[in-house]
């Protein structure tokens, strides 16, 4: 049962049935229109405009994405809700923390200096990643971070064995 206040009788309340309101309660019109089918169903709207009157899921700007933080929208603020994994789970086998593979990636850049630099970059990536929580994401960047770091270790022990095959043969050519 409803009631009604008809402020043009001074504020007296009208009661009906349930049967008498739900007549009055419009039924949906079926629409084919791309306009009336792009509106969603859980919003409400205005008749004259279609546009909405009340958003029906809102973020508030502190927690939109931005650039540094893409998936700042799907992570958990509240700290007591947030799970720790320990990055021993997170990290290729011989390695414990992000720091050793920080560790790794400076090394990997003084044996091959170019792909080092994209190792120490994914090593950063996963140590930040792991920062806000984002541990699949950590994992991803710090087993490519590892990758690439012995990646440059290979190429750095090639570069100096072609170097020093190049300069034994050259010492060959000049003592002949």
């Amino acid at each position: 049962m409803t009631t009604h206040i008809n402020v043009n009788d001074g504020g007296t309340e009208n009661s009906k049935t349930q049967e008498q309101t739900s007549k009055e309660v419009p039924e949906a019109p079926v629409v084919t229109s791309q306009d009336q089918v792009a509106v969603s169903l859980l919003e409400q709207h205005d008749d004259d405009k279609g546009a909405p009157v009340v958003m029906t899921y809102n973020i508030e700007p502190a927690y939109q994405n931005t650039l540094s933080n893409p998936y700042k929208e799907t992570t958990i603020t509240l700290p007591h809700l947030v799970k720790k994994v320990p990055p021993r789970e997170l990290l290729p086998r011989p390695y414990r923390t992000f720091n050793q593979v920080l560790a790794l990636s400076y090394v990997s850049i003084v044996c091959c200096l170019f792909i080092g630099m994209f190792a120490n970059r994914y090593a950063w990536r996963a140590k930040i990643q792991n920062g806000k929580g984002l541990y699949a994401l950590a994992k991803k960047w710090a087993r490519i971070a590892v990758y690439v770091s012995y990646v440059a270790f290979v190429c750095g022990i090639l570069i100096a064995t072609f170097i020093t095959l190049n300069e034994l043969v050259w010492n060959d050519d000049e003592i002949k």
